[in-house]
């Protein structure tokens, strides 16, 4: 692989569950199948970020924070953080946010939507956040070992004597720390990732992987083989599709 690799917390966590859909996705553009994308969690997330925007120039956090966090927000957040990890590997992700704590460090900071309040932070989301303070501190701002999440869940209405639905649609929040962020695992991820590319065959699936697992049914009922290799592409190329595999129909099937 002779172009720059792209890789994100997304790609890096697909390649965590699965080597062989990172693959797909990263050499070969082909994504697994999804159904449309809902659109409230981005629609949340332009609220809020206009919300932080406007304690950022104020130097404060947002009221709701204050007494769980002591810092401020970054006034210089930039949209897409880039680290060039070498030659040809590029690590690139987009902050919600950034606490900027009382002795200068730097914590990530990112908003979830959830049904209901966790009492943990899923492993991808803390990996996640481990990217993020790495891309900081490759950007050369000091960095926390801790990172912030915020879930906002909708709190569940039994007063029948309200009925102006802005009054029933109502959230609450809770807010974890997700600890001991290791900017080594994000390196050695990234490193075995890379590697994974410059394979020539398909990397094994992941053992729970339920899109490899449909493929492969797909697969034995249609008697089609694996997919020819196509030559990595920068973020935003037109790839050229696989040509020869009718289960893909040239990548339209994701």
């Amino acid at each position: 692989m002779n172009k720059k690799i792209y890789l994100s917390p997304h790609t890096l966590n697909v390649f965590r569950e699965c080597p062989r859909c990172f693959y797909q996705e990263v050499k070969w553009k082909v994504k697994r199948p999804r159904g449309p994308f809902p659109s409230l969690p981005n629609g949340i997330d332009a609220v809020l970020k206009t919300y932080f925007n406007i304690y950022r120039q104020s130097g404060e956090l947002p009221p709701f924070l204050r007494s769980e966090i002591n810092g401020h927000l970054m006034k210089d957040l930039k949209e897409t953080y880039w680290h060039q990890m070498d030659a040809t590997t590029v690590l690139f992700g987009k902050l919600d946010d950034c606490i900027v704590l009382p002795d200068g460090r730097h914590a990530p900071f990112d908003h979830k939507t959830k049904a209901t309040p966790p009492d943990d932070i899923h492993p991808a989301y803390v990996f996640q956040m481990a990217t993020y303070r790495f891309l900081l501190e490759g950007n050369r701002y000091p960095v926390a070992d801790h990172a912030y999440l915020v879930y906002y869940c909708p709190v569940s209405h039994r007063d029948d004597t309200v009925t102006d639905i802005k009054d029933v649609i109502r959230f609450q929040y809770k807010i974890l720390r997700a600890e001991h962020l290791d900017g080594e695992q994000v390196r050695q991820v990234v490193h075995d990732a890379v590697s994974c590319l410059k394979e020539d065959d398909l990397p094994a699936s992941g053992v729970s992987c339920e899109y490899c697992a449909w493929m492969k049914t797909i697969g034995g009922l249609t008697g089609a083989g694996t997919l020819p290799p196509i030559q990595s592409e920068q973020p935003g190329e037109k790839a050229a599709p696989p040509s020869d595999d009718a289960a893909f129909e040239k990548g339209n099937l994701f």
